[in-house]
């Protein structure tokens, strides 16, 4: 079990709220946070290490 921190950025690219847990693996880490309801950047770290990256959501999540 490792804390990981996953970053949900707003519309300008700065970081707007911080979530962490703790996961077993990388993987589960990545499944939350694509499971997120969130239309900018979302990027998940342990530590100092980028894990994931989910670009910004265009369609309806982003307001279109």
């Amino acid at each position: 079990m490792a804390p990981y921190a996953i970053d949900l950025h707003d519309q300008h690219g700065n970081v707007r709220e911080r979530l962490t847990a703790v996961f077993a693996r990388d993987d589960d880490a990545i499944d939350y946070a694509g499971q997120l309801q969130h239309p900018s950047e979302i990027k998940v770290w342990q530590g100092d290490r980028l894990v994931a990256h989910f670009p910004p959501v265009e369609g309806p999540l982003a307001g279109e």
